[in-house]
């Protein structure tokens, strides 16, 4: 009965929500919850933090939060799921107090349920962009750029000099949506001593954002053996500058293999 209520209450809202809610309370149901939440074993306090937040029982706020930096992966998780259920966006102070990391597949759980919840002012985001915690940071790079946070942009660009290789992609990737107009030079300034991957989305990123100033500098990255690295370059060359696609065919390496074949299929991509 309890699996088929809560079921019921995460397909319906408005005043069918309430009645099942009603319900719920009316049948004792809360305070079954409010007993599991006490019991030694992890699985029976996990079901019953999702029963409190999908029931949406605020009262039970405080007891819920405690665990959003428990030690059990399982119970955390669906702490943090709940206070979202119960207050919305305010619920994302928990990123304030976590110890623990949050994983990628948590992310993309709590920007899941941050989608179901009406817009209302997101603070808090400038200080995890600077948290000690490297999951926190990447999570907020993420909102950011979800809700578009232009105002950010600066914080966003010093998560570039960021020591998790981690961090300085999701900056990447964010700037990648907010950017002005010398974001392209920004990225290519830090090229030559990030990662390889790091590297990859940094030109996929001048792909996207465009503005480069100076083709040759990315003309100069041709050289590379690595295939893959060679064609980021070159799509970065073509859509970063107006007359990139120019400069690349008058370069003599673009008569060789395997530019003489990635060029006709980026020509395709031209925006």
């Amino acid at each position: 009965m309890v699996k088929k209520i809560i079921l019921a209450k995460r397909n319906v809202s408005g005043q069918y929500g309430d009645n099942l809610r009603q319900l719920y309370i009316q049948l004792g149901l809360d305070k079954k919850a409010l007993r599991l939440l006490e019991s030694r074993k992890w699985h029976l306090q996990a079901y019953a933090i999702q029963q409190i937040g999908t029931m949406g029982l605020k009262e039970h706020l405080a007891r819920v939060y405690r665990y959003t930096n428990c030690k059990n992966n399982l119970i955390r998780m669906e702490a943090q799921i709940a206070v979202l259920n119960l207050i919305g966006f305010e619920g994302l102070r928990f990123l304030d107090i976590i110890s623990y990391q949050i994983t990628d597949w948590q992310q993309i759980r709590l920007l899941k349920e941050l989608s179901t919840v009406p817009q209302t002012e997101l603070t808090g985001i400038d200080k995890w962009l600077s948290s000690e915690n490297a999951s926190v940071t990447i999570f907020a790079l993420k909102l950011a750029r979800n809700y578009r946070r232009y105002e950010l942009y600066e914080n966003i660009v010093s998560c570039l000099d960021h020591n998790n290789p981690n961090v300085r992609k999701q900056a990447i990737a964010t700037l990648t949506d907010i950017y002005v107009e010398n974001t392209s030079e920004v990225l290519l300034a830090r090229f030559e001593r990030e990662t390889y991957q790091n590297q990859i989305a940094i030109m996929n990123a001048i792909a996207v954002i465009g503005d480069v100033q100076n083709v040759s500098t990315l003309l100069s990255y041709l050289d590379t053996e690595k295939a893959q690295m060679k064609f980021a370059v070159a799509r970065a060359i073509i859509n970063g500058n107006k007359t990139g696609l120019e400069c690349l065919v008058n370069d003599q390496r673009s008569k060789t293999y395997p530019l003489i074949d990635m060029i006709p299929q980026l020509k395709t991509e031209i925006r």
